[in-house]
């Protein structure tokens, strides 16, 4: 059991299982496996040169990337007015057909009874779904209800199915496959208007939260009755769906793409496409994984953050083709902004450029012979999501593509670039704010297909994959970088291989970009890890925070002052104060321990080898600062000295009772 089905039954478990049922709502795990020695800030070239990578700033590594194993959403913010549309389309004028409406949705915050804030899943000019005062809304352009108006029970942090659709003259509302609601008032009028997600047609009312597998199918009422939501992605023909029927099918992809296959619609950007604001392509799904983690599925990426961050290869024996060729990578945008952004050239001592690939807006340059361009194709390139970027040659005519799409071609001929010059991915005058993920360097073969799977290092004249030397989380969601000496050991682990040593002065890991699905907001979660310390600290060491300088978020660590010695969690300025649970013996050492803190319902618990310890106390209310430390304050103060094994975050109590701690690693699916 898995996935949505799990959700339905409210099912928690307490012991180890070969499959997590709940990793869909996992959004670190930190197993703590791979190379003695590795860390964050160590860079391989996995092809047969085998290239020295110089790192330059403090460019770091880890597991977000376009091969996302967990699935996809489009996460929207309403603090900054952010939503997708789908331009106006006769495939949208719904009329007096059938036709059924659907997504996931995880809200980060949704409108209680009381609360006087409009929240817009979606408007198309006809009809319309918002959440206001604690009841969800399905109305037509005449805001005349088509159902009667019923409570959501929706709860921050925890995926949802809804679906909304009209069979014959019954209107109905769906949550997890139980219908809510109906009604037969009111009718829909054709209109012309662009089908908006995260907004109503004004491009105000902003939603908030994650949208995964929004499907529109026309000329079909799904669901009638009770049903089972998907537990896999849907696609154009699933839950009996016929594929003409399809009209959009997006929110689900490393892109901003609508996947339905007889009239593919452009997915474009609020108020017309001039006001960006501040949506994600996120690695964060209802779905279970299909397949386990591993480098070879999923890869990595490097993260670049804006300030100096390069890396470098040596000057000598470089890629200088003199046929056909690809050069090829990932880049996801961390900024809109108008600057040069240099993603990788080959260049001279006095960085002068010999070729180069460079984003300056959303616009994408492709230099040659100095200063030349090229190409340059304005909008090429999007924002806050996965996009892939190509320079090839054959038959001496080189072309440039981004997402799949030929940008131009120019003719050259002979050497392409120098093997005497360095090539710099990133640069230190024009910076990257972003992540790069697959880059390779291929002599001989010219290659524009878009990937859908990590590079292989076979034939390549450089590979960077960016998981092969470092501490990386297997759900791919994050970027963690390393400070001072944090990195893996093999000196002690729990169930065998390694461990995550810190030393206890100025190891620690710090989140990088941090990943919006990691907060807990108001919702439930579990934080959980195996801990060895080798002697009593007599001093306050935390092990997992997120607690800024006002003192924002939640600690779990080795307590100080009165509780020196002891384990305690804490969460800082909630409605209730500063709620802490702390246990009232002294913590072991040279030993694996399993610790536990859980919010569930308000109240948090804390479990020591599957034991609750302490007061159970009442916290209820919205943790901010989803930026993650590892072994640290926030800053770096305060270090821990000992090892962490297989820490995990799960937006889930997964624990309420007493229960027998994991008897083995962590399940990656």
């Amino acid at each position: 059991m898995s996935g949505i089905m799990s959700m339905l039954l409210g099912a928690r478990t307490a012991i180890a299982v070969a499959v997590d049922e709940f990793f869909n709502r996992v959004t670190l795990l930190l197993p703590g496996d791979g190379t003695n020695g590795a860390q964050n800030n160590t860079f391989l070239d996995s092809s047969t040169n085998n290239f020295t990578i110089t790192r330059n700033g403090n460019t770091t590594q880890g597991t977000f990337s376009p091969f996302s194993q967990t699935g996809w959403s489009n996460y929207f913010n309403r603090s900054n007015y952010t939503n997708i549309y789908a331009a106006s389309s006769a495939d949208f004028n719904f009329g007096s057909g059938d036709f059924t409406i659907e997504c996931f949705f995880n809200p980060s915050y949704v409108p209680a009874s009381g609360d006087s804030t409009f929240t817009r899943l979606f408007d198309t000019g006809q009809v319309t779904c918002f959440f206001f005062s604690g009841n969800i809304y399905f109305r037509n352009a005449a805001s005349a209800e088509l159902v009667t108006v019923v409570a959501h029970g929706l709860s921050v942090g925890v995926w949802y199915h809804l679906a909304f659709v009209r069979s014959g003259t019954t209107y109905l509302i769906f949550r997890n496959g139980i219908q809510l609601t109906s009604g037969t008032g009111g009718t829909i009028t054709s209109a012309s208007a662009p089908f908006v997600i995260g907004a109503n047609a004004s491009y105000s009312q902003p939603l908030d939260g994650y949208v995964s597998d929004f499907r529109v199918t026309t000329g079909q009422a799904l669901y009638t009755s009770t049903f089972t939501p998907a537990t896999t992605p849907l696609t154009t023909t699933s839950q009996s769906a016929t594929a003409s029927n399809v009209k959009l099918l997006t929110c689900q992809s490393n892109r901003f793409v609508d996947n339905s296959t007889q009239s593919t619609k452009t997915i474009l950007f609020g108020d017309n496409g001039a006001n960006l604001g501040t949506r994600f392509v996120q690695p964060f799904s209802p779905f279970a994984p299909a397949i386990p983690y591993s480098a070879a599925t999923v890869g990595g990426s490097g993260y670049f953050d804006g300030s100096g961050d390069t890396l470098d290869t040596p000057t000598t024996g470089q890629f200088a083709p003199t046929g056909d060729f690809t050069i090829g990578l990932w880049f996801y945008p961390n900024s809109a902004l108008n600057i040069n952004q240099n993603l990788v050239g080959n260049l001279t001592t006095n960085a002068s450029t010999d070729w180069l690939i460079q984003m300056q807006s959303m616009t994408i340059n492709f230099y040659t012979n100095g200063t030349t361009v090229r190409v340059a194709v304005s909008g090429a390139v999007i924002p806050f999501q996965w996009n892939y970027i190509s320079m090839t040659r054959s038959s001496n005519v080189i072309s440039a593509h981004v997402n799949g799409t030929s940008l131009g071609t120019y003719s050259q001929s002979g050497t392409f670039g120098s093997a005497t010059k360095k090539i710099e991915i990133g640069n230190a005058t024009n910076n990257i704010n972003g992540y790069i993920s697959g880059l390779v360097f291929v002599d001989g073969t010219a290659n524009t297909a878009i990937p859908t799977a990590p590079p292989s290092p076979t034939g390549t004249s450089l590979c960077l994959n960016f998981t092969n030397a470092g501490i990386t989380d297997a759900t791919a969601k994050n970027v963690l970088e390393t400070v001072g000496n944090a990195q893996i050991s093999t000196t002690q682990s729990k169930f065998g291989g390694s461990s995550m040593y810190f030393d206890g002065t100025g190891d620690y890991l710090v989140g990088i970009a941090a990943n919006a699905g990691m907060n807990p907001q108001s919702g439930d979660f579990t934080v959980e890890f195996w801990a060895w310390i080798p002697s009593l600290p007599n001093a306050e060491q935390p092990i997992c925070a997120t607690i800024t300088t006002g003192g924002s978020g939640l600690l779990i660590g080795l307590a100080g002052g009165g509780n020196v010695n002891k384990i305690q969690f804490a969460i800082g300025n909630l409605s209730v104060g500063n709620p802490t649970v702390v246990d009232s013996s002294t913590f072991p050492v040279t030993t694996w321990t399993h610790i536990a803190a859980v919010r569930s319902g308000g109240t948090i618990y804390l479990y020591k080898n599957g034991t609750s310890v302490g007061t159970p106390t009442s916290a209820s209310g919205t943790i901010s600062q989803p930026t993650i430390t590892i072994g640290a304050w926030p800053g770096g103060s305060a270090v821990f000295n000992g090892y962490i094994d297989d820490l995990r975050i799960t937006r889930y109590a997964r624990y309420t009772s007493n229960f027998t701690p994991p008897t083995a690693a962590f399940a990656l699916q």
